[in-house]
Order: structure tokens, then C-alpha cells, then sequence
């Protein structure tokens, strides 16, 4: 659990990306001074600039849009994925845990007028 992270991303108060990793959280501000500064928009863009930041590892890295696409989570655990589905909407959960805890976790705002794109 000390080593995981999430970063959310999200504009006029909803939701619209998750990004979770099992290792390297620490890198959660990194990433998310990066997505400030970028306001990048489209789930396949925000899941590779997190591979790039080193924010989690391939076998740990998953990205979630407000469309519950997600990218990253190689399972068939059932009780896992409806986790993951049933809790974007909750900022700070951590769907890879029961308990949903993670070390780290960082929000960010993108601003009004960016358009969305997914």
C-alpha cells in the first residue's frame, strides 16, 4: 500500500479521469504538475504521459475516463474490476485495495473552458 497512488483529474467538479498505480506513487506530483501545466484531455494521451513520469509500471498502471474506459487493467478477477467500476466516482478510493487506501494522491483541476475531449 505505500507505494501506490492516484491521481484524478477533474473540471467543474466532475469526474472525468483516474489514474492509479501500484508502485512509484510518489510520483503522483510529478505527474499531476504535468497534466496542470498541459491540460492534456484524452484517456490514451493521460495513460502515456504517466508511463512516461514513471507513475506506476505496466503491470500496474490503470486509467479510467468518465466513460469507464479503462486501460491498463489485465484481469478477469471479477470482484477487482467491478471495483474499479463502481468507485471512479470516489476521488481518493483506491480500487486496488478492499480498504481503498493509498500513500498518495493528487487532484487536479483543469479549467473551465478546456474542451473535453475523450
Amino acid at each position: 500500500m505505500g507505494t501506490q497512488g492516484i491521481v484524478l483529474i477533474r473540471q467543474n467538479g466532475k469526474m472525468l479521469y483516474k489514474i492509479i498505480a501500484g508502485c512509484n506513487g510518489y510520483k503522483a506530483p510529478f505527474l499531476a504538475k504535468a497534466l496542470r501545466e498541459n491540460q492534456i484531455v484524452g484517456i490514451h494521451k493521460i495513460h502515456q504521459l504517466a508511463k512516461e513520469h514513471g507513475f506506476g509500471c505496466k503491470d500496474c498502471l490503470v486509467t479510467m475516463d468518465v466513460h469507464l474506459t479503462v486501460i491498463g487493467l489485465d484481469t478477469d478477477d471479477k470482484e477487482l474490476i467491478t471495483r474499479y467500476m463502481e468507485n471512479f466516482q470516489s476521488p481518493a478510493f483506491n480500487p486496488r485495495w478492499g480498504r481503498g487506501t493509498a500513500a498518495y494522491y493528487e487532484l487536479v483541476k483543469y479549467q473551465s473552458s478546456l474542451r473535453r475531449v475523450n
